[in-house]
C-alpha cells in the first residue's frame, strides 16, 4: 500500500512540474487583458448612449415646457447673522436723511470704537 501510494505521489508530482514547464501563462494573461478592453469599450458605448439619450430627452422637455419667468428667490433671513453677509448692507441706498449727520455709533460692546471706521482720523 505504502509503495502504491510513493509511485502515485511521484507520477503526480512529475506530472505537475512538466506542465508547469511547458505552460506559460503570458497568452491566458494577454486573453484576460483583451478580454478586459472589450467589455470596457462595451460599457463606454452604452454609457453614451444613455447620456445621449437622457440628453434628448430633456432637451425635449424643455422644448414643450412653456419658459417660466425667471425670478431671483428672495433669500431668507433665518440665520442668526441677520443681514451681516448681504451684499447691500454696506450701501446707503434709499436711506432717508442721508443729508443729515449720521448718527454716532453707540459704544456698549467691549471694544470700544476700535472696529468704527472713522477711529484713526483726526477730527
Amino acid at each position: 500500500m505504502a509503495a502504491v501510494g510513493l509511485v502515485a505521489v511521484v507520477m503526480l508530482t512529475v506530472v505537475v512540474v512538466g506542465t508547469a514547464r511547458v505552460h506559460s501563462p503570458a497568452q491566458c494573461i494577454a486573453d484576460v487583458k483583451e478580454q478586459k478592453r472589450i467589455e470596457t469599450e462595451l460599457r463606454i458605448q452604452e454609457l453614451r448612449q444613455r447620456r445621449a439619450e437622457d440628453a434628448a430627452r430633456r432637451a425635449e422637455e424643455e422644448a414643450t415646457q412653456d419658459p417660466a419667468p425667471e425670478t431671483a428667490p428672495k433669500p431668507s433671513n433665518n440665520s442668526g447673522f441677520g443681514n451681516a453677509f448681504n451684499p447691500g448692507t454696506l450701501q446707503n441706498e434709499g436711506e432717508e436723511g442721508s443729508d443729515a449727520e449720521p448718527e454716532k455709533p453707540s459704544n456698549n460692546s467691549g471694544f470700544g470704537n476700535v472696529f468704527d471706521p472713522g477711529a484713526l482720523q483726526s477730527e
